[in-house]
């Protein structure tokens, strides 16, 4: 076949040729748009700020942004929030009002997919920016609750005591310090270590450390001073034939000791007596006082360490007791 009749052949009916190729497209256009799917995703916006600036206000409204997908209906079931990343990007930003994009990133097993259409909504956020600065502050332990009666806490130390802590320069030069998650010590007997999450409510505000430190909680019996008065003294190993021809003396202590000992303790525990042994005629003695307590309770101080007192005698045989 020549070149002359191809073409003739060719020309031959164009107009009715023309609108069969016209429609044939189209038929092939609208089958590829029925075979494709559009889902939605909400996806969380990231704020990438490696500049000198970071946002101060703008997103904090704005923590999710949505990814409108298109593609094949059998490749659209593998596809899920974490295929797709979205952020904006103000690192090479300046102070200021800015309009940024939101850019979306698609993962390794996301990009083997095609066709593959995607679109965000909203298509750019508006930030004010603020110069970026970063310094150290002080962890403060939240504490709930009271220790088990007759304990308290001694101590309770933060590990790091210090984050650092990076955001507007507006907001990091007035944070003082951030307080961790409360930590319950309602009835508790003993010490105790556990990691606990820093309380940053703040959105533009990032710890390096992370979010987590360690806390070591010391917990003590509680002291407690009693004072006890009015304690006789026993006259211990007085000679036969002798009696006491005085009032029977009486003193006060200071104790101290732990709660849970100390609030037991009664006067019928505490033996305070002198040694009376060395009496050999009538008259007037002074001796020391000697005094026995609890061992788990110290004496801080004492009405008097000399008791004078009075003995006669009775004229009854002297041999000792």
């Amino acid at each position: 076949m020549n070149t002359k009749r191809l073409l003739e052949r060719v020309t031959k009916n164009w107009p009715v040729k023309a609108i069969c190729f016209v429609l044939a497209i189209l038929i092939y256009f609208f089958h590829q748009m029925d075979m494709l799917k559009t889902n939605v995703y909400t996806i969380p916006l990231e704020i990438k700020a490696n500049g000198s600036v970071i946002p101060v206000s703008g997103n904090e409204n704005l923590r999710y942004v949505r990814v409108f997908v298109r593609a094949n209906k059998d490749s659209i079931s593998s596809i899920s929030e974490n295929t797709f990343k979205a952020f904006v990007d103000v690192s090479s930003e300046k102070e200021g009002i800015v309009q940024c994009p939101v850019y979306i990133d698609v993962s390794e097993k996301g990009l083997l997919i095609d066709p593959l259409e995607l679109s965000a909504r909203p298509e750019k956020v508006e930030l004010k920016l603020e110069k970026k600065l970063s310094k150290a502050v002080p962890v403060r332990p939240s504490i709930a609750g009271k220790p088990a009666y007759g304990y308290k806490s001694s101590s309770v130390v933060v590990e790091p005591a210090h984050v650092t802590v990076v955001g507007p320069e507006s907001m990091i030069s007035e944070m003082q310090s951030l307080s961790t998650q409360a930590i319950s010590l309602e009835g508790v007997r003993n010490g105790f270590e556990k990691d606990v999450s820093i309380l940053n409510t703040n959105y533009f505000v990032s710890i390096l450390e992370g979010q987590k430190v360690n806390v070591n909680v010391s917990i003590v019996p509680e002291g407690m001073v009693k004072e006890m008065e009015k304690i006789p003294v026993s006259m211990e190993n007085l000679p036969l034939g002798f009696r006491l021809a005085s009032d029977t003396p009486v003193i006060s202590l200071t104790l101290e000791g732990r709660v849970l000992d100390i609030e037991k303790v009664t006067a019928k525990q505490i033996r305070a007596f002198c040694d009376c042994s060395n009496v050999e005629e009538s008259g007037e003695y002074e001796f020391p006082l000697q005094l026995d307590v609890p061992s788990s309770l110290k004496i801080t101080s004492q009405s008097t360490d000399k008791i004078m007192v009075r003995f006669e005698f009775s004229g009854e045989d002297n041999t000792r007791r």
